[in-house]
Formats: structure tokens, sequence, C-alpha cells
């Protein structure tokens, strides 16, 4: 079940949004973990490497 953002940061507050943004890998996995949240898409590193030249 996804969690709409602005619920998340009602229910967790401000932390929420930095554990969303953070680029570590420990604390993203975390975050959509505890959000549910999966991304469906191509992760940035395949997009980057089939789309910019």
């Amino acid at each position: 079940m996804s969690w709409p953002f602005d619920e998340a940061i009602a229910e967790f507050g401000g932390g929420a949004r930095f554990a969303l943004a953070t680029n570590s890998r420990v604390r993203a996995v975390h975050a959509r973990n505890l959000l549910g949240w999966n991304p469906m898409g191509e992760s940035i590193h395949s997009w980057i490497d089939h789309n910019v030249k």
C-alpha cells in the first residue's frame, strides 16, 4: 500500500521528508519500507546511461 507524502509528513514530521530525500542507501531503504513506497520506474543510473550522450 502506498502512502501519500503529505500524510507521512503529518504522521512522522519533517524527518520523513529528509529520510526520503537523502542519498544514503540505508536511510532510503528504511524510509521506503516504513512509508510503503516502491518505485516502479528505471533507476536514475540506468536512465542516464540510456538517455544522456
